[in-house]
Formats: C-alpha cells, structure tokens, sequence
C-alpha cells in the first residue's frame, strides 16, 4: 500500500489569566498582547513550531479578587 501526503492543521487553545493594573480595559489588553508578542518572537522554540506567528486573542474584564 502507498504511502498518502496529508496537510494537518492543529488548533491549540492554552488559556491563562492574571490581574494587571491599567487605566483602562483596552490598554490593559495591549500591554498583555505587547508581552506575549514579545515572548513568542524572542523563543526560538515556538517560533519553529508553527509557519506562521500565532494569533493572540486576548480579553479584558473589572478584576475584584473574587473567584468566579
């Protein structure tokens, strides 16, 4: 039997969450975004692993100390 080429696409979804102190939710989110950017450009190892650069969605919400 012949070997067959396939093109996998893989979705991975890792989450984390953290309080950060900002003015408001939208800079809050750009000083995150700005962060992990930082990360994944400067680890070489995450830059081999996928073709193109991640995307980052990143959502920002009022943090009270409280647990949901």
């Amino acid at each position: 039997m012949k070997n067959k080429k396939y093109k996998v696409t893989i979705k991975m979804k890792f989450e984390t969450s953290f309080p950060h102190s900002q003015t408001s939710a939208l800079k809050a989110k750009e000083d995150v975004i700005k962060v992990y950017k930082d990360i994944i450009s400067n680890d070489e190892k995450i830059k081999n692993l996928f073709e193109l650069p991640p995307h980052i969605i990143c959502r920002a919400k009022i943090y009270d100390g409280r647990e949901d």
